[in-house]
Order: C-alpha cells, then structure tokens, then sequence
C-alpha cells in the first residue's frame, strides 16, 4: 500500500516539475546577441529547455524505479520534491512574469504608514524633543 502512495507522490511531482521547466520557452521573452538576430529569431534555440526537460524525465524515471519500497519510497519523493524545489527557484522569471500577467501589471504596493520614519532612523529619547 505505501509504494502506490509514493508512486502518486514521485508522478506528481514530475508533472510539477515538467510544468515548471516547459513554462520557460512559453513565458521568458527571446534574448539574442544582436538585435538583428534577435528580431529573425535565429538566435535562440529550444535546445536548452528541451535539455533541461530531458533531464527532468530521466530523474524521475529513476525516483519511479526506486519508489517501490517504503523505506526507499520515502528517499525518491524527498528527492523528487527537491528537484521540484530546484526548478522553482530556476523559474523565478517565469513565475513573475505569470504573476503581472494576472494582476494586469501592476506591482502589489506596501500600505503607507502614518508614523513612518526614514529606514535607520531611531526614534528620539523620551523627553528629548526632534527639532
């Protein structure tokens, strides 16, 4: 019963992990090295996601083959959400963009305090005035 729960775990985790790493191609804007080819789109390639997407599958399909016991069930899906963890810290921009997409671009702004003092400043002693 416990290796079926790790295999759902392992699974899911590689469809978040495949979902983070595909959202890259989609999301990021073409960056070339001049502005001539960046406009054509001859230089940039799909070579570096599709790499990175390979290698997502080859690691879990090892997690898969080692979540077949408890005791290494357990080892795969730590393992696994730590590779999940790694793409979604790799995936900082897309996820950014994503999120002003959403929110229409506008970035979320702190409220305004009343007593807000100047960053370092330290409020006067008591009794002592701040002119």
């Amino acid at each position: 019963m416990a290796a079926r729960t790790y295999h759902r775990i392992v699974l899911a985790e590689f469809a978040i992990a495949v979902v983070l790493v595909g959202m890259s191609p989609i999301l990021t804007p073409r960056k070339g090295t001049k502005p001539e080819a960046a406009a054509a789109g001859a230089a940039v390639t799909l070579a570096g996601p599709l790499v990175r997407l390979t290698a997502v599958c080859v690691v879990f399909f090892v997690l898969a083959l080692m979540a077949t016991g408890a005791k290494a069930g357990k080892v795969a899906a730590a393992f696994g959400a730590l590779v999940v963890l790694g793409a979604l810290l790799n995936a900082t921009d897309e996820i950014g963009v994503l999120a002003k997409a959403l929110t229409g671009g506008q970035a979320p702004t702190a409220p305004a305090t009343a007593n807000a003092s100047p960053a370092g400043a330290t409020p006067p002693p008591q009794g002592v005035s701040a002119a």
